[in-house]
């Protein structure tokens, strides 16, 4: 017969063991769609030229394809960063980064579940539910794995964000916690209110039990907005900082309100508007912040004269977020992938359950932290999306968050013993 305490630590094992099992195999499933043979320079989405630039002209930025002149801020750091790290230390191949990345990020987000598991003593079946929303849906578990996308990093920083906010205890907790904070603003320029969520969070929550932990969130947050722009501002002469922490944002903004976008959004994507030359302003435009300004112009024009279509468009990019089963965009235009609208719905049920949930418990003054802090996390982070606009996949990162709720929502355990009363 096997001593309880035996059996126990059996038991305690069998989840961290099947979480790091299925990840990996989930990971080596989604490496078949990546050019594991090619350079770390071959990485999409604006992000190879920067890494080339780094290890070869040991400058930051690239060459804008248009006008000819260098662009220092149009990728946020982290991820070039990091690759630049991967190439130096292990090798520039796309093959290491693919596993080093993977490794690291699905290793963050392991560690989140089961501290989760531990601070609210939640069942293992809630949290193998939670990790099965990544796992074992196939297009969230695409996107987790892709490294040229920041969504394939945001699904394990913003869930580990998410559960140090609910159960971080320490000054060591806040200290990590403000590190990922910092990491989250380097990685995506939109993610800057999601990090001013998280800053005020914790200095409200803490101020009066411990004032250093309060404030440590908030000072590595004002650390990496001031290295960035500080940065550009030596660079380029402007401070990178809010809409101007990435000089794309200009085009990206532009990108989601032109006349062109109704007929294309929201299966087409908007990356087709980038060759045509239809985004570039009429007018001269010396350097990357005049271009950037002078998009966002654009874009503000088009808003204040379309009034009705701006709020149509909201409409359908709610949809997107909330209801769509069709791709957005559309891999192949006019076919959706059954394999995506099994997916999305999944995804919408969930999401849409959680936050309906969270609302009602609220409603009726039983809200827990968990259920307030999960809806401020989701309205900052879409906010950004609603004024430019938004695909399936940036949804992912958020899915990751309703699947953590809906596992404490289920087990009735909100809040963890520590918390004390509900908000």
């Amino acid at each position: 017969m096997i001593p309880a305490n035996h059996e126990g630590r059996q038991r305690g094992w069998l989840v961290p063991l099947l979480l790091i099992s299925i990840a990996a195999l989930g990971t080596w499933v989604s490496g078949h769609r990546v050019d594991l043979g090619a350079p770390v320079f071959n990485l999409g989405f604006g992000f190879g030229p920067v890494v080339q630039a780094l290890l070869s002209q040991h400058r930051y930025g690239v060459v804008d394809g248009h006008y000819g002149w260098w662009s220092y801020a149009c990728r946020m750091p982290l991820i070039p960063l990091f690759a630049v790290l991967v190439a130096l230390v292990f090798s520039g191949g796309i093959k290491v980064f693919w596993l080093v990345k993977n490794l690291l990020l699905w290793s963050l987000w392991i560690y989140a579940l089961l501290r989760l598991r531990k601070s609210f003593a939640l069942a293992d079946h809630w949290v193998l539910l939670a990790a099965a929303v990544i796992l074992f849906v196939p297009y969230n578990l695409n996107i987790a794995c892709q490294m040229d996308i920041e969504e394939g990093y945001l699904v394990a920083l913003l869930g580990l964000l998410y559960v140090l906010l609910v159960t971080g205890r320490s000054r060591w907790d806040f200290a990590a916690l403000g590190a990922l904070v910092a990491a989250i603003y380097l990685a995506k320029s939109s993610m800057f209110l999601v990090c001013g969520v998280a800053v005020l969070w914790v200095l409200v929550a803490m101020w009066k039990k411990d004032r250093l932990a309060a404030i440590l969130p908030g000072v590595l947050l004002a650390a990496a907005i001031l290295g960035w722009g500080g940065f550009i501002h030596a660079r380029t002469g402007v401070f990178a900082v809010g809409a101007d922490a990435s000089s794309w944002n200009g085009g990206n903004y532009y990108k989601g309100n032109n006349a062109k976008v109704p007929a294309l959004y929201p299966r087409i994507t908007l990356d087709t508007l980038d060759s045509t030359g239809f985004l570039l302003p009429t007018t001269e435009v010396k350097n990357e912040w005049e271009l950037n300004h002078a998009q966002m112009a654009m874009g503000r024009k088009y808003m204040m004269s379309h009034p009705g279509q701006t709020l149509r468009m909201d409409a359908i990019k709610l949809w997107v977020a909330c209801c769509d089963l069709r791709e957005s965009p559309e891999h192949t235009p006019g076919h959706t992938r059954p394999m995506v609208m099994m997916s999305n719905g999944v995804n919408h049920l969930l999401f849409d359950i959680v936050a309906l949930l969270a609302c009602v418990h609220i409603l009726r003054r039983r809200g827990s932290q968990a259920e307030w802090l999960f809806l401020l996390l989701v309205s900052a982070y879409l906010a950004p999306y609603f004024t430019g606009f938004l695909y399936m996949r940036h949804m992912v990162p958020l899915y990751g968050l309703a699947a953590i709720l809906l596992a404490l929502q289920l087990s009735a355990k909100t809040q963890s013993p520590a918390d004390g009363e509900q908000v």
